[in-house]
């Protein structure tokens, strides 16, 4: 990596030195000796396409910055039809002597809600799903997607679910144990079902009755669509998830350790906030959102290097006639505007170049979310003032030392 930056340093020193010297050499020394080399108009297309092109480039990385920073707050702030807040996760599986007796020295603790057992956390279902053969009451034998977890009777009230139709697991009931689903909302969509408490479904091979539907929630990332799921009773579950009060966080958490070190089998206590795991899932996003922040940092600095070196060339090029202007009676706003005016048009020109362009990569970019935001005129109206504020930072003071100067001094420039 480090001899690919010298390399590429030296490569980009050479491309950028050698178009000064090839120009200077081309000159006749007899005429530079005479004067009657001129460099003021030659190049100037060059000059002012390289100055577009640069504000292209920084215009199409403010739009795919504030975009992504929008798609990614909106995947972290969503609601996904369950509490995700101040829940600690942890496995359990074998490492735990008994389930219930942990759970209820758990519940004896004032700042902890409620404690759940489950095979996964709803975060990570997308591990579990799969296609399968399922056979529901009035539909004949098919494979159809369906995700299949276990969970226990705290479950949807630990997460806040809301039950739509029926019930949710009751541990009073013996029969939900074994003869039991509770669905979500897709998969009685999916299974064209107007009733379904009462029917019977068979999923892998399991056959049992619906007794309750739960409000669709998103127990995977945004950027799938819900998938039909069906739920089924079980004490013994591979993780824990603890909903905590958020007052004397840390008191509780040792207290949860000292629990563990009482009920485990020996094994360390690891643990994880459920938010903090869900915004984990967009970490490809989130560096990509900085990768393009970084960039975009840099095509600035770049462009208003390559407007403030124009405006300095082109002001001293036109110091005569900022003097005549003043000698006329021109002022200081007037002539501010009338040496602006060019450069606030080709940033416009390189804002009319970028937006369908910067459009087109980030659509395609949030195809991928099932989930996604819409790319409103807002983030056009944004990045293309940002441009505008950055060009007239970068010519500001080059122009405003040009047009207040003295126009005795002026007159006399050649």
């Amino acid at each position: 990596i480090i001899s690919g930056i010298i390399g590429l340093l030296l490569l980009s020193g050479l491309i950028a030195g050698s178009y000064p010297a090839l120009y200077i050499s081309s000159f006749r020394p007899v005429d530079i000796f005479k004067g009657k080399e001129k460099t003021g108009n030659k190049g100037a297309a060059l000059r002012k396409g390289l100055v577009i092109f640069q504000f292209i480039l920084s215009i199409i990385l403010i739009f795919g910055t504030l975009v992504l920073s929008t798609q990614l707050s909106h995947m972290q702030n969503a609601q996904l039809g369950y509490d995700k807040n101040h829940v600690v996760t942890f496995r359990t599986g074998s490492r735990i002597k008994s389930h219930s007796s942990f759970k209820n020295s758990l519940l004896e603790y004032k700042d902890i809600v409620n404690v759940t057992g489950t095979m996964i956390p709803p975060f990570r279902l997308n591990m579990m799903g799969g296609e399968g053969q399922i056979h529901w009451e009035g539909q004949e034998l098919t494979k159809t997607p369906m995700v299949e977890i276990t969970v226990d009777p705290d479950y949807s009230k630990t997460f806040g679910l809301k039950i739509v139709k029926g019930r949710f697991f009751s541990s009073d009931r013996k029969t939900d144990l074994k003869n039991a689903w509770v669905v979500n909302e897709t998969a009685v969509k999916t299974m064209g079902m107007d009733s379904p408490i009462g029917k019977w479904l068979e999923v892998l091979g399991e056959k049992k009755v619906i007794i309750g539907v739960v409000k669709d929630y998103n127990f995977e990332s945004l950027q799938e669509k819900i998938r039909p799921m069906a739920m089924k009773l079980s004490l013994n579950n591979q993780w824990i998830c603890i909903k905590i009060k958020n007052n004397n966080i840390p008191a509780t958490l040792k207290y949860i350790k000292t629990q563990w070190g009482i009920h485990s089998n020996n094994f360390p206590f690891e643990y994880n906030f459920l938010d903090e795991q869900i915004n984990n899932l967009y970490i490809t996003e989130q560096r990509m959102g900085t990768m393009f922040k970084y960039f975009g940092i840099l095509a600035i600095i770049l462009s208003c290097l390559g407007m403030f070196g124009l405006a300095s060339f082109l002001s001293q090029n036109r110091t005569k006639e900022i003097g005549i202007r003043k000698v006329l009676g021109s002022k200081i706003s007037g002539l501010i505007i009338l040496l602006s005016k060019d450069f606030i048009k080709w940033v416009c020109y390189a804002m009319i170049i970028a937006w369908p362009i910067a459009w087109f990569l980030m659509n395609k970019s949030l195809q991928i979310y099932a989930y996604r935001i819409n790319i409103g005129w807002e983030f056009f109206i944004v990045s293309g003032a940002l441009a505008l504020i950055i060009a007239v930072f970068s010519i500001g003071y080059q122009v405003f030392q040009t047009a207040r100067i003295n126009p005795i001094k002026a007159l006399k420039h050649k």
